[in-house]
């Protein structure tokens, strides 16, 4: 089933890469022309300001400030303000005093008003030393700033009624000191759509551009790599399910396609020829060893199976126990062990075989093997004994440990009460559980001799008791 073919993956790819391709130049562009748009607004911007400053009768602005009363050098200059904005196409041109007392409040000194809002009958300009009431900190801290810091042109982005745009603001010094700023505001929409602009356009280029690509490089593919791959992949899928299974090697024959690149494609054909030549000389003996093997395989399992399970009980046996202890061993050097392990040693198994036959001793070994295998049936348990049983309990069962050691001891309690029943069916064991502490140098040796000693413990006490 072909989930990704070749052709489709690079052109796939291609695809990706134009795309990536499109975004860094987008990129690229824009930050090109954002520099380069913004330092001819500069220029602009600050050619007005420069020209207002330059041209104003600062004795006579700084009169009408102090005196809130306009001149007649005041009405040219309310003049320059309106032709200036209309020729430069600017959103607003106006000087102000911004106020730094936390007022929030911009004194106009002096505004223009552009053509568009005197034929809309919004002619009336702001009047000398009107104050204009709800600025924000935010938005007077540029204008405070300049007032105070900036003796040449400064420039920063603001939002005003007409909306956001982008200023440029220098004072006007009367006797060193400042007396007002005089500003330009220019309208971001007119910045951004000279940006986006070569953007569109540069995207739109590389796009065309990518897509005559693609088409040339699907078409070289084609001939060059992708027909070859094709008839390369034909031809080794059908000499594929030809030789499933095939046990006679004459019937292994592989049709090599005409491939003519003088390319690495080309030597992969011949290699497939020779590899099928040689695999066809070989599948004799290799059909041989594979039945050699089988039966080896098959033979092993048999001796696995043998080896690490007892034959009686169908329990897991000693040997198994011995591989089990090395891997807790490496648990414990790695630093993962958490495990515990319960010794098991059947009682009255000596005078059962004595007194009723082995025959009974190992209905006795199997029975209570079976209530082991019920208690802790998410664990392996090993007999390495003929009456001594080990559980390594882990997981589940290691969490449940001490409840699973009480359910052990009420069953083979309440068989071994069971006076109806025959001797060899009064199933007792003696039992001892310890865990793995983690302490430093205890070993696997060490958990389970405190298991036997426990367990050697609880069978005194059953002595004692019995008597």
């Amino acid at each position: 089933m072909k989930e990704r073919p070749i052709e489709r993956s690079i052109m796939r790819f291609n695809a990706v890469f134009i795309l990536a391709l499109s975004l860094l130049l987008a990129l690229l562009v824009y930050g090109i022309s954002a520099r380069t748009l913004t330092r001819q607004y500069n220029t602009r911007l600050r050619g007005v300001v420069n020209h207002i400053v330059g041209t104003l009768d600062k004795a006579d602005l700084e009169e009408c400030i102090r005196t809130g009363i306009p001149s007649e050098k005041y009405g040219q200059l309310q003049l320059l303000l309106n032709d200036l904005v209309d020729d430069h196409e600017l959103l607003y041109v106006y000087l102000c005093i911004p106020r730094d007392d936390g007022s929030g409040i911009m004194v106009s000194v002096c505004s223009s008003v552009s053509a568009a809002e005197r034929a809309a009958g919004n002619g009336e300009p702001d009047p000398l030393m009107a104050e204009l009431e709800g600025y924000t900190a935010e938005e007077l801290a540029p204008y405070i700033d300049a007032f105070v810091n900036r003796p040449q042109v400064s420039y920063f982005y603001n939002s005003s009624d007409y909306g956001k745009c982008y200023t440029a603001c220098v004072p006007v010094a009367y006797k060193g000191s400042v007396i007002a700023l005089c500003c330009a505001d220019l309208p971001v929409s007119e910045m951004r759509a000279g940006v986006l602009l070569p953007i569109f356009g540069t995207v739109l280029l590389t796009m065309a551009v990518g897509m005559i690509f693609s088409a040339i490089l699907r078409a070289w593919l084609k001939k060059n790599v992708i027909g070859p791959v094709l008839q390369l992949e034909e031809s080794t899928r059908y000499f594929a399910l030809k030789s499933h299974d095939q046990k006679d090697p004459e019937r292994m024959v592989y049709f090599s396609p005409k491939i003519c690149t003088r390319n690495e494609l080309e030597s992969l054909s011949e290699s497939i020829c020779k590899m099928t030549s040689d695999m066809k000389d070989y599948v004799e003996n290799i059909l041989s060893a594979e039945t050699w093997a089988r039966q080896a395989q098959e033979e092993a399992k048999g001796m696995s199976r043998l080896a690490y399970q007892d034959a009686l009980t169908h329990m897991k046996s000693k040997a198994a126990y011995d591989a089990k202890d090395a891997e807790l061993a490496q648990e414990v050097v790695n630093g993962e062990a958490e495990f515990a392990i319960v010794m098991v040693d059947l009682n009255n198994l000596k005078k059962i075989n004595d007194n009723y036959g082995h025959e009974n001793g190992n209905r006795y070994i199997i029975g209570s093997c079976k209530i082991i295998g019920d208690i802790y049936r998410h664990s392996p348990v090993y007999r390495v004994g003929g009456d001594e049983f080990v559980v390594v309990l882990q997981g589940e069962d290691y969490g449940n440990r001490e409840a699973l050691l009480h359910q052990l001891e009420e069953r083979f309690a309440e068989s071994s009460a069971r006076e109806d029943r025959e001797p060899w069916e009064r199933y007792s064991a003696a039992f001892g559980m310890a865990e793995y502490a983690g302490g430093e140098g205890e070993d696997v040796d060490d958990v389970f001799r405190r298991a036997d000693e426990r367990m050697y413990a609880c069978k005194k006490r059953m002595k004692v008791t019995r008597e």
